[in-house]
């Protein structure tokens, strides 16, 4: 058994009860705090790795829950290591209507992916392509994205619009917008998956441009931090004007990932590749990198974002760029 010295500094550490516990476990001590702290402690908190913790919840934050243990002190727990938690009413409470007696109130502690509302977000932001020059350029990005999942059903809708202008002209100024719709299984990482997306540049041959897939996909990871998912599938795209207008059959490959590297900060990377089905030297590929910082302090739903783009058409007109890069920063606001 640890010496009275060695449980006092752990009662002053308070932060981790994971490593506590993992020190404990294994000792004939954890087994007398488990039985001396659950009958005198109305609340609970039961970890993820199946340890549960007798006390009272104090405060409860969007990130923390924190716990008067009755030997071990306060302890401060993460929210993303909690199963769930329960908090019965007061003696106080109780004593008035002794009659009636409610089960403890349970939170559960789901994914972050697992959305049950639409989470949309707007933001503004200015962006560059790389080149160089003394020309003054000014230039405007505005964006609009929403989500939402549930058991069985996943919907994402995006559309962006950039406007720039140099020496007094106008040198880009298009639009687009996307609607995907993934069809989940319980118990399996298959699903289907579909996408229509419309793009507008007045400065492509092709001017307007219609395109519709659907197909296979498979969620290879998903955990609380990391969701990484492969898509496929077949459609094509229709273009009014340019000398490929008309229906052009194509197929599509590529993944989307999503790293939540901190409580306040995403990694988000896209790539697809749309793949000419009659001329298979020619595809296009749209690839995009998406770092967020959440400033929830400053005001909710506010954060900054830095990003970078690419589109890139082996089968553009002879006086058009094959790639089309940008770089960019924008301040987000969730709605």
């Amino acid at each position: 058994m640890p010496a009275a010295a060695d449980l006092g500094t752990k009662r002053d550490t308070k932060k981790n009860p994971h490593s506590m516990l993992k020190h404990l476990r294994h000792t004939p001590l954890y087994a007398v705090l488990v039985a001396m702290g659950a009958p005198a402690s109305a609340d609970s908190i039961q970890l993820k790795n199946g340890d549960i913790l007798h006390g009272t919840i104090g405060a409860v934050t969007d990130t923390t829950l924190t716990l008067a243990h009755p030997l071990l002190g306060d302890i401060t727990v993460q929210k993303d290591t909690v199963s769930s938690w329960s908090r019965e009413q007061p003696a106080a409470v109780q004593a008035k209507a002794p009659q009636e007696t409610s089960p403890p109130k349970v939170v559960s502690a789901s994914p972050p992916s697992q959305s049950t509302e639409w989470k949309r977000k707007v933001g503004l932001g200015l962006y560059g392509n790389g080149s160089r020059g003394d020309t003054t350029s000014n230039n405007l990005h505005l964006f609009f994205d929403s989500e939402y999942e549930k058991e069985k059903d996943r919907w994402l809708f995006k559309m962006a619009y950039d406007l720039q202008e140099k020496g007094g002209d106008t040198t880009e100024n298009k639009f687009f917008t996307q609607l995907d719709r993934d069809w989940t299984r319980t118990n399996s990482p298959w699903f289907w998956s579909a996408r229509g997306r419309f793009d507008w540049d007045a400065f492509k041959d092709w001017r307007y441009r219609l395109g519709g897939f659907i197909g296979p996909g498979y969620q290879w990871i998903r955990t609380d931090t990391l969701d990484v998912r492969l898509r496929s599938g077949l459609g094509g795209t229709y273009t009014w004007r340019g000398e490929e207008k008309g229906f052009q059959p194509e197929g599509q490959l590529g993944a989307d990932l999503s790293w939540k590297i901190s409580p306040h900060q995403t990694l988000d990377t896209s790539t697809m590749f749309y793949l000419d089905l009659e001329r298979p030297s020619h595809y296009r590929n749209t690839t995009s990198v998406g770092w967020s910082v959440d400033i929830d302090h400053i005001y909710r739903g506010l954060a900054f974002k830095f990003g970078i783009t690419n589109e890139y058409d082996s089968n553009a007109a002879e006086d058009d760029s094959k790639d089309d890069f940008k770089y960019r920063f924008s301040v987000l606001l969730g709605l």
